[in-house]
């Protein structure tokens, strides 16, 4: 699901109307106790938002990825957090709440997870009761790399499901899918000359992890 953070309640309130209608509600917007205005809905598009009046200081980023831990996966949410962290580097964890005594088998795990890498805010948290269903490439983060070295390390960090594979796509050990793009990628599938901008997607689409070299190569022609 994606939060939307803002102190602005208007803003709350707008896009509660504007993102539930033809869609379903999952938490009504309410009083919680960890916030004073809150829901949570899927969209028509069948997107999750948890909409939230949110202190400014809390607000930094207002579209917050968050990565809910359930089923197989119920219990990962920290080590998953730890070890994105170890991946991509300069992890910095803003808040971290376990479930009490009080939750039985779940005392312990992640309640809510707040951390940010990459520049960039999310949320991870263990789900308080079982559902029946995980991740899927229906949601996926992209990361942008600077070089074919950067890609390759990235990419042999995390991918667990070779079958998954497709076009710089790849499924990590919890199921999260992601997509390691070479920034160099995107200014040659959008470049100018859109005949070489075609040669070299049909080359992508043929890989698995995004070849630099070869992309380049179908771009000028040569294969």
């Amino acid at each position: 699901s994606f939060f939307v953070l803002t102190p602005d309640e208007k803003l709350v309130d707008g896009l509660w109307k504007e993102l539930g209608e033809g869609g379903s509600v999952m938490m009504p917007m309410d009083r919680y106790p960890w916030g004073e205005k809150y829901g949570w809905a899927a969209d028509r598009f069948g997107v999750n938002w948890q909409i939230m009046k949110a202190r400014p200081e809390d607000s930094e980023q207002t579209i917050v990825p968050a990565l809910m831990f359930t089923g197989a996966m119920t219990g990962k949410a920290e080590e998953a957090m730890n070890r994105y962290g170890s991946v991509f580097g300069g992890l910095e964890t803003i808040e971290l709440s376990h479930y009490g005594k009080e939750a039985g088998d779940r005392a312990g795990m992640l309640n809510h997870g707040r951390f940010r890498m990459g520049g960039q805010v999310f949320v991870v948290f263990d789900s308080g009761v079982d559902h029946d269903f995980g991740f899927s490439p229906g949601v996926s983060l992209q990361v942008l790399t600077g070089d074919q070295a950067e890609t390759d390390r990235i990419w042999n960090a995390l991918r667990h499901v070779p079958e998954a594979e497709r076009c710089g796509w790849l499924c990590d050990l919890y199921g999260m899918n992601w997509q390691i793009i070479p920034r160099e990628m995107l200014g040659l599938l959008n470049g100018p000359d859109r005949e070489a901008a075609g040669r070299a997607r049909a080359a992508m689409f043929e890989m698995k992890k995004i070849d630099i070299a070869a992309l380049k190569a179908a771009y000028g022609g040569g294969g």
